[in-house]
């Protein structure tokens, strides 16, 4: 005898769980809950047949399918058409056929597609799933999402890896690769024995994803990332960068983050094509490869709930350096050390920077180094009238060794009162004064003739009063609009 039990669900796909005698079972620990448009049951072979938009849930890992045939005797969990898979981790398969345990972690899968969660994606002739770990025979892997985003279109990225086999662990977040090779608009490159790819984004050691690019001046770009976790809050990342055109360079960035605040230290460093003198040409030398690098780093530092220090410093070794390599296009490196004081009625800032030129004939003497900056502001009640004070005491110094030298100073004060009389006017009274000190030397040597001003020292000051007043009016109330009250 053959038991049928149809059952229709509306569209919003009400989830069953299967619970009555010969027709629900337990899968271990946990039930495993159906959705389906229809629902067949044949007990004398205990098979149960679910059609139509089906969902299994067991444990967090969820089968969606057109079709899906369960053979409650064997365990066997056999999905078709528009098979869909995603584990806990958010990792989906795609497939043709899918034949499954009914824990729904491990089976196998044809024509696999499987998309990671950070949109990464590797496709298989067949696969394998076991405790949700996938290995993937004669398979490819691109970072690229699905969609396709700035790698090509979503069915022909513009670089791939392909291997003999792929196996993804998402428990441990590796992907491991058998006989890879790097394919680069469908053109093979090179073959890897052996490769480890981190996925996620919890961080550990390994290599990342490989970029490439071309530009005209250094041709064909290869760069490998390898990151290194030595904790949770320190980690380093080397990046060497392969030109067909080129000398490599390889660039690093470190990071920390401590107790009192944060800091990096990064940069990268290459050597320059040989540069042969007349008299090494002379003799047949081969001459002396020069250093070229660069350096990028800063940090704060919190001292105390009042005091904190930062600085950066940015230099390369000479002008052409991160234009030649594409690192950056900017015509100054600016460099900085500061410390600050705040409470709830002050401020204290005392700043140092220099300025390292790379613009073509633009002379480095002629860039200034400031020592200090000082700005200082403070907020004060008025203990006669009861009026707010602001206070500020600024200076700055520029020197230089090609150009002109200027200190200028000022300090300024203003007095504000807000006053409501009796009438409901508001008023406002307002006081003001700053005085200016400037000094300059050497102002024949700044080209700009409108900018060299009067050299020596020079003061001018300025104090101002002012009073304002406004009037609310309100409109009174008529006769008809109290009675309504």
């Amino acid at each position: 005898m053959i038991l049928k039990a149809w059952l229709k669900v509306t569209s919003a796909a009400l989830l069953l769980a299967i619970a009555a005698p010969g027709v629900a079972q337990e899968a271990g620990d946990a039930a495993i809950d159906f959705a389906a448009d229809t629902l067949t049951y044949a007990d004398d072979s205990d098979v149960v047949t679910a059609s139509g938009d089906v969902r299994l849930v067991r444990d967090g890992n969820r089968v969606l399918a057109d079709r899906v045939i369960w053979n409650r005797k064997s365990g066997e969990v056999r999905a078709e058409g528009n098979v869909k898979i995603v584990n806990p981790g958010g990792d989906t398969a795609y497939g043709d056929s899918v034949v499954l345990t009914d824990t729904l972690k491990d089976g196998m899968v044809d024509n696999l597609l499987l998309v990671l969660a950070d949109g990464a994606r590797l496709a298989a002739r067949k696969g394998t799933l076991q405790d949700e770990v996938a290995t993937l025979e004669q398979a490819a892997y691109s970072p690229c999402p699905v969609t396709g985003d700035g790698c090509g279109t979503a069915r022909r990225p513009s670089w791939q890896i392909t291997a003999v086999r792929i196996v993804n662990d998402p428990k441990r977040k590796r992907l491991t690769f058998r006989q890879a090779r790097l394919e680069l608009f469908g053109v093979p490159l090179f073959v890897i024995p052996k490769l480890t790819v981190r996925t996620g984004d919890d961080g550990g050691p390994g290599f990342l994803m490989p970029s490439i690019e071309y530009t005209p001046t250094n041709g064909l770009e290869l760069s490998t990332p390898y990151y290194i976790r030595f904790s949770d809050n320190r980690d380093l990342l080397v990046t060497p960068h392969i030109y067909t055109s080129a000398l490599p360079v390889i660039e690093g960035e470190y990071r920390a983050l401590t107790v009192d605040g944060a800091y990096r230290f990064g940069g990268s460093a290459t050597d320059a094509r040989p540069r042969i003198s007349s008299g090494a040409a002379a003799q047949g030398g081969r001459g002396t490869r020069d250093f070229r690098g660069y350096i990028d780093a800063s940090g704060r530092f919190q001292l105390s709930p009042l005091w904190s220090i930062k600085g950066s410093i940015r230099r390369a070794t000479d002008r052409t350096y991160l234009r030649r390599y594409d690192l950056s296009y900017e015509d100054k490196l600016r460099s900085t050390v500061s410390a600050e004081r705040i409470d709830a009625n002050s401020y204290l800032s005392i700043t140092g920077w220099a300025v390292q030129t790379l613009r073509a004939n633009d002379p480095q003497g002629a860039n200034p180094v400031a020592l200090p900056e000082i700005d200082y502001r403070r907020r004060l009640t008025d203990p006669l009238l009861g009026g707010r004070v602001d206070l500020q005491l600024n200076t700055l110094a520029l020197v230089r060794s090609r150009g002109q030298n200027t200190q200028r100073g000022f300090a300024g004060a203003r007095w504000d009162l807000r006053r409501i009389t009796k009438l409901g006017q508001e008023v406002l009274l307002t006081a003001f004064a700053r005085g200016d000190i400037y000094n300059s030397q050497k102002n024949a040597l700044t080209t700009t003739a409108l900018y060299r001003g009067e050299p020596g020292w020079q003061g001018r000051g300025i104090a101002a009063l002012a009073a304002g007043a406004t009037l609310h009016l309100i409109e009174p109330l008529d006769s008809r609009s109290m009675r309504h009250r």
